[in-house]
Parts: C-alpha cells; structure tokens; sequence
C-alpha cells in the first residue's frame, strides 16, 4: 500500500499541470491556473499520503493485536 505513496506525490501535481495549462490556454489566463493546479496537485497527495499512512498503521496496530492474542491464547 505504501508503494503507492512515490506515485501519487508524482502523479497529482502532474494532473494539475496540465489540467492548469489546459485551462490557461483555454481562458488565455497563463500561468495563473496551471501554478494553482500544480499547488492543488501537491495538496491532494499530501492529503493522500497522509491517508494511507493512517490506514497502514491501523492495519499494522490491528496486526500486532492479533499477534498479541493469539500469543495470550497458547
């Protein structure tokens, strides 16, 4: 799940440059959008990453618990 992370960090700011740049040059406003899609890009992997990093230590914690338990349980 964690592999991923690389990915997004390159991906989002990459979809909203050229998502940015399509809009600029649809509404000749260069380069006001694409440095606002570039920004939003890295706010959304951030929030991303951030995300799976909860999950996977949730995962994890669940993991140990159940390692805990059945340890208890012999």
């Amino acid at each position: 799940m964690l592999a991923t992370v690389p990915a997004m960090l390159v991906a989002a700011p990459l979809v909203g440059f050229f998502v940015g740049k399509w809009l600029d040059t649809k509404f000749d406003s260069e380069p006001t959008a694409m440095i606002i899609g570039v920004i939003l890009g890295f706010a959304s992997a951030g929030l991303e990453v951030s995300y799976l990093v909860k999950k996977s230590s949730a995962i994890e914690r669940e993991k140990e618990k159940e390692k805990d338990e059945s340890k208890l349980g012999s």
